[in-house]
């Protein structure tokens, strides 16, 4: 893991209110869904939320299979999978939008569409699956939910601000398990999210995605829009991030400094549901472990 830079303390003493809100696929999988969300946020609205977000859920698999489906040379098979979500994207929009509002949406959520035809029609020429195309064809996913999310906010009243996450977090090029460039994401995500939080937006961005610093985008890993939200949050200094999902039991623990133990027990499941319905957990998988540890490495 690359060397986690001090933060300018300066800088974020008077923003320690900060929330990381992060909600999984199954958080955002239909209009109902989305609807909870809102309001999760909107009972947060105090605390500054900056939302993270992950593809609808089962969008990321469908969109694997799609792509190695045109790798085969199953063009028309993958090509039904991208309409089918068009379609998916679109009925969930047209439950939460008004109809002027859902042109507009459709209309932003196409140029994406056209773009996985366009890296379909490449991969099924090239007979691969290449680990950049894929980057560029599934961080599409986060795109998707990411700018459906941030209307549905505003159609409900949150003062949302859609915000390309391949803009603040920036990588290597380890394409499909990309590390980011410390310094520089640090820098990103203060100079972009910092002016909307002023002024009393809420910021949506997908999680999972990011770019080199020549702009190719780049994924951190299945799983990764967890530590998407760990980055965010320990470049604001925030004052917690949540990792809210749909399921059966909840993990628990706070970071309290700089090189806080992370106990045992904590990967021993424990259950709490909110009125909502939803939970908020930490889960420590590979990859939300790490994001454990940046919290862990980082000053406050």
């Amino acid at each position: 893991m690359s060397d986690l830079p001090a933060r300018n303390k300066e800088a974020v003493n008077w923003r320690s209110d900060f929330v990381v809100m992060k909600f999984g696929g199954t958080s955002v999988e239909d209009a109902a869904a989305i609807r909870r969300v809102s309001q999760l946020v909107r009972r947060q609205r105090r605390y500054r939320p900056i939302v993270v977000v992950s593809a609808l859920a089962e969008v990321t698999d469908q969109l694997v299979t799609a792509g190695k489906s045109a790798a085969e040379g199953k063009r028309e098979s993958a090509k039904e999978i991208l309409e089918r979500l068009r379609q998916r994207h679109a009925e969930v929009a047209a439950e939460l939008l008004s109809a002027d509002e859902h042109k507009s949406l459709c209309s932003q959520l196409e140029r994406a569409f056209q773009l996985l035809h366009t890296l379909i029609d490449s991969t099924a020429a090239d007979g691969q699956f290449a680990p950049r195309v894929q980057d560029h064809f599934l961080g599409l996913g986060e795109f998707l939910s990411s700018k459906l999310l941030s209307f549905a906010f505003l159609a409900s009243g949150l003062e949302a601000a859609w915000v390309d996450a391949r803009q603040c977090i920036i990588t290597d090029a380890a394409h499909t398990r990309a590390t980011p460039l410390w310094e520089e994401t640090n820098q990103r995500v203060e100079s972009v999210l910092l002016p909307l939080l002023q002024t009393g937006r809420v910021p949506v961005l997908g999680g999972f995605v990011g770019s080199t610093r020549d702009g190719i985008p780049t994924t951190l890993g299945r799983g990764g829009s967890d530590f998407s939200a760990a980055i965010v949050g320990a470049a604001l200094g925030a004052q917690r991030i949540e990792i809210w999902t749909d399921v059966d039991k909840l993990l628990s623990w706070r970071i309290s400094g700089p090189r806080s133990y992370i106990p045992r027990r904590c990967c021993r499941p424990c259950a709490t549901i909110s009125p909502s319905g939803s939970v908020i957990h930490a889960i420590p998988s590979a990859v939300e472990l790490r994001s454990l540890l940046i919290l862990a490495m980082i000053s406050r």
